[in-house]
């Protein structure tokens, strides 16, 4: 993998990780001033400034990946089959988001450090399988997950992917769209056939 490839991979799963890291940071602010003000501890204020500029520096780096221009490097593919994934992905990542969130304890040092290790593994996994579809700011900023069955234009070989978009594609099917196949899969355009 390429230095450039693990750098976008690395800064997509952060983004996917930024509401969890908003969410450590407003508890730990609040707890800091309401309940316990003997936690204002510089290394504290580190911790939560830290989270709040991976969260806001990811979620920079995905709206602009999100808006990048098409390249010449795309596939117009006829759709065949369409099945929304969106629900089970971010329900899973919401249930991993609240379990963590709840038992977040920023005075806790040796919790601090098993969820960095915990972070670590599940981003090398991320990362090295190139799950960049599953992020939930992209669920929560309107783009869906499609699992899809296609075949190229020219083509009679059917192939499958993922696909996201802000389009529903549940009513798509028999309809031609382009593809950015440069990175990962992102519809560009939808054309229906029947307009043909």
């Amino acid at each position: 993998m390429k230095i450039g490839e693990l750098l976008k991979g690395t800064m997509l799963f952060l983004s996917a990780f930024s509401p969890m890291f908003l969410l450590f940071a407003g508890k730990s602010l609040f707890e800091i001033f309401i309940y316990d003000t003997s936690l204002k501890t510089t290394l504290n204020y580190c911790i939560i400034v830290a989270l709040i500029l991976i969260a806001i520096i990811s979620i920079v780096f995905a709206f602009i990946f999100l808006k990048k221009p098409l390249k010449n490097n795309y596939d117009k593919v006829l759709l065949l089959e369409v099945k929304n994934h969106t629900p089970q992905y971010f329900l899973s990542y919401f249930a991993l988001f609240v379990l963590l969130a709840f038992s977040f304890d920023i005075k806790d040092s040796y919790y601090l450090i098993i969820l960095l290790c915990l972070i670590i593994i599940i981003g090398i996994v991320y990362i090295s399988n190139e799950l960049f579809f599953l992020n939930p700011l992209f669920n929560l900023i309107g783009y869906k997950i499609y699992y899809i069955e296609y075949k190229k234009e020219k083509s009679n070989i059917k192939q499958f992917t993922y696909l996201i978009t802000r389009t529903s594609l549940l009513k798509q099917k028999n309809s031609e769209i382009i593809v950015d196949n440069s990175e990962y899969d992102f519809v560009k355009q939808i054309k229906d056939k029947k307009e043909e």
